[in-house]
């Protein structure tokens, strides 16, 4: 670690606060690893998979920012309606009073009125099936 410090330290013309400042992040990293080893008994791969996973997502935000939104909702508008049972609602979709749960992770949704449905609060799915047709009956 302290070779690497000291490489990066001459190449980079980083203060010497700097490069103190990288060992001991590298240090902290490393024993984070190996105690993940250790509990786990998995390995760099795994490690590093959520690290993983952010870069993914952020490389898919920067090119849906400069891919064509024209394009990109055709394609959404395309996979929904290939997905989509007769059954099921999907968000933008006008729908009247009743209560609706959602496809992915069963949260209801209650129209009040006429609407078009939003997507869920819960976890932003767009799919959507009725539970209830109406209001019940009030008694008389």
């Amino acid at each position: 670690i302290q070779r690497a410090v000291e490489f990066e330290y001459e190449l980079a013309e980083m203060t010497r606060e700097e490069a103190d400042l990288l060992g001991a992040y590298l240090k902290r990293d490393l024993e984070h690893l190996l105690h993940f080893v250790e509990e786990t008994g998995e390995g760099l791969k795994e490690w590093l998979q959520l690290d993983i996973s952010l870069l993914e997502h952020q490389l898919a935000d920067i090119l849906f920012s400069v891919a064509d939104k024209t394009k990109l909702d055709t394609l959404e508008l395309t996979q929904k309606l290939e997905s989509h049972e007769p059954s099921q609602y999907i968000t933008g979709e006008v729908a009247t009073a009743g209560m609706f749960k959602c496809l992915n992770c069963g949260h209801m949704r209650c129209l009040t009125a006429t609407n078009h449905l939003e997507p869920c609060e819960a976890c932003g799915s767009h799919y959507y099936e009725r539970v209830t047709s109406r209001w019940p009956r009030k008694s008389e």
